[in-house]
């Protein structure tokens, strides 16, 4: 007996991952949330997850935090993925400039993180994975996981 495609459990499952990923995606463009614990901190906001690894700003335990209309105006819903060390010798000449003066308006969210980073040290790292990148890298998987399950099953049924 050949059961269709919405009664398997891969299809559902893909179906709450990718509605979780939209909700956060969504929920992160007005409302900032921040878990850590210790040196490491998990960033949800402005389209993006940004994960942060301060040694230098160790704190014992976990903590939560929630910030309610946090929206940046102006930012992308779909920011490039980026890399940042900690610390002013490892800025590029912009943030350098924007540190330096204290002028330049941020404009994009690589921009803000990177002048986050200047006043951290040497050891600090930051990595940010906008909600596009993680939805495509999972859906693509998905999609391929699902198309071949389906030629599977149709291959075994016109054996049979």
């Amino acid at each position: 007996m050949k059961h269709g495609l919405h009664r398997s459990i891969t299809f559902w499952s893909g179906i709450l991952v990718m509605v979780f990923t939209v909700w956060a995606w969504l929920d992160s463009i007005n409302n900032q949330t921040e878990p850590m614990w210790e040196a490491c901190m998990l960033e949800s906001h402005t389209s993006a997850l940004t994960f942060t690894y301060r040694p230098s700003g160790r704190r014992p335990g976990w903590e939560l935090f929630r910030n309610l209309d946090y929206g940046e105006p102006g930012f992308s819903r779909f920011p490039p993925p980026h890399f940042i060390r900690g610390g002013p010798d490892h800025a590029d000449t912009k943030t350098r400039e924007t540190y330096e003066t204290k002028y330049d308006p941020l404009k994009t969210l690589r921009e803000s993180n990177a002048m986050d980073m200047v006043y951290r040290t040497d050891r600090d790292w930051l990595v940010c994975v906008p909600y596009w990148l993680i939805l495509a890298g999972f859906a693509i998987p998905w999609l391929g996981l699902l198309f071949w399950r389906t030629r599977r099953r149709q291959h075994i049924t016109s054996q049979a």
